[in-house]
């Protein structure tokens, strides 16, 4: 083991500090180049973030050093040349490596990368690792020395130690900026309550279901088989099938997709995203008279009636006299003025009338969609 003096460690301490402190996803490029100018001695360093099918690269270097985009250019052009980067690209490589563990000095002197690109910044020495890899890009650290200098053995250590702080800072910062944007779209559209949102990402996948949402789409699909990509395949083959908003003009009329089920009908209403907010599938549910009544039952159970008195107060709230609830029921009117005298009691009310409208009150209640309890985040 190295020997790492007092120094570095406070450094390592700061930059760790620093990278913490990020929370949005812009600010990251340069806060993690500076973090590894301030633990490692070198002559600048810089995030570079490749595009998988190599065909663009953006590069935030440290000290203030500002290049203009199609000065790095020859990067991308002579990347195939870079082999420590296309070890990371190729295989997925972990761990911190040098130019000198894959060039002499004079095979990186020879190569166009070095004589096209790193010779105009006499970028000598270079150590590289792997920041962090999605389905579309590559963060990839480079910290450089000039000529005259050189890496010791304890800056390896150094940014190895460096390199895990910078991913668990980089997943977090994502994970915030993500839910971000789920807080931003639920908050920018307005939805009835009784409608459960999902809000999908860039691929229609689902980021964030509301527990009603959750339950809603086990209902009416409870079997595995009938899943794909976190949703029903139902659901994913219609929303493939909307054509996507034209850049100027009208929005589009979409069509709701509806679903029967046992106990109703449920609906999905897609609303598409923009530069700025994601999209959004809205579901809600149209039960059956017989599934409204029993739900309706199991509401007002739970606020102490008994089964009967329930569902006298189910037909209450649907504006019934006492006479129709006493045939709908098969009981004596008699009988159903009395159960209402116990539900006035229990209630806390004093006539029909504002019994109708606690019932109707609890019904809302439990209609209502808690647009923020997350069943899954992928």
């Amino acid at each position: 083991m190295p020997y790492i003096r007092q120094a570095q460690l406070n450094g390592l301490s700061q930059a760790v500090a620093l990278l913490h402190g990020v929370e949005h996803s812009a600010a990251i490029p340069l806060a993690f180049a500076n973090a590894c100018a301030r633990v490692v001695p070198c002559a600048n360093a810089s995030f570079n973030l490749i595009n998988l099918r190599l065909s663009e690269i953006s590069v935030a270097r440290s000290r203030g050093i500002e290049v203009p985009v199609e000065e790095d250019t020859p990067l991308l052009q002579n990347l195939g040349e870079h082999r420590m980067i296309m070890r990371i690209l190729c295989d997925n490589a972990p761990g911190v490596m040098e130019f000198g563990d894959f060039y002499t000095r004079r095979e990186y002197h020879r190569t166009r990368l070095y004589n096209e690109y790193y010779r105009r910044s006499d970028t000598q020495q270079q150590l590289c690792f792997q920041v962090a890899r999605s389905e579309s890009d590559c963060a990839v650290m480079a910290i450089n020395h000039v000529s005259g200098s050189r890496f010791a053995t304890a800056d390896r250590v150094l940014a190895a130690l460096l390199g895990e702080h910078m991913r668990a800072a980089f997943r977090s910062a994502r994970k915030i900026a993500l839910w971000r944007a789920i807080a931003e779209r639920l908050e920018k559209t307005p939805y009835a309550t009784g409608v459960a949102p999902v809000v999908l990402d860039r691929g229609m996948r689902p980021l964030n279901l509301s527990n009603d949402a959750a339950a809603l789409l086990r209902a009416y699909f409870p079997r595995t088989g009938q899943w794909s990509y976190g949703l029903p395949n139902v659901i994913g083959e219609w929303m493939k099938q909307q054509p996507s908003p034209p850049p100027d003009g009208p929005p589009l009329v979409r069509r709701s997709l509806r679903v029967e089920g046992a106990n109703g009908t449920l609906e999905a209403e897609l609303r598409p995203g923009s530069d700025t907010l994601l999209p959004l599938l809205l579901l809600s549910e149209t039960p059956s008279p017989a599934a409204s009544e029993v739900r309706t039952v199991e509401c007002f159970r739970r606020r102490g009636l008994s089964t009967r008195e329930g569902q006298v107060l189910h037909w209450i709230a649907e504006g019934k006299t006492n006479p129709e609830i006493a045939e709908l029921l098969g009981i004596s009117p008699r009988t159903v003025h009395k159960h209402c005298e116990h539900i006035y009691s229990k209630l806390g009310v004093e006539n029909r009338q504002t019994a109708l409208l606690m019932a109707q009150s609890l019904l809302q209640e439990g209609k209502s969609v808690s647009c923020r309890g997350t069943v899954g985040l992928t």
